[in-house]
């Protein structure tokens, strides 16, 4: 019998520092962290969403988030929040293609 490899989780500090220049998903505080949504142990960097430090408590202490309970990503009644995962990580590919089209041309200068 084969050995199941184990899945890597995908780690980006830039990615995160992206997710805590967004207002808080939950109370539009502009000071936030960048939280894994949802609470699963090993969840990627790219799960993050921005949320303050009451808001990002309160998940934590209650599992609950606007009144809801948090599940694995394939049970998720919160699909409002997936949407908006998706619609961030779209944000930090154009912003990634952006400085790479930079990148190019600095180079091409030089």
């Amino acid at each position: 019998m084969t050995a199941v490899p184990k899945l890597k989780t995908l780690r980006s500090e830039p990615y995160k520092a992206f997710i805590r220049e967004h207002p808080c998903l939950k109370c539009g505080n502009p000071n936030t962290v960048a939280a894994h949504f949802p609470i699963i142990p090993g969840a990627s960097d790219f799960w993050c969403i921005p949320l303050c430090d009451a808001c990002y408590k309160g998940l934590h202490a209650d599992k609950c988030f606007l009144n809801e309970r948090i599940y694995p990503v394939h049970l998720t009644t919160d699909r409002w929040v997936l949407v908006e995962i998706i619609r961030l990580r779209d944000e930090w590919e154009a912003r990634c293609q952006h400085e790479r089209k930079l990148e190019m041309l600095r180079f091409d200068k030089g």
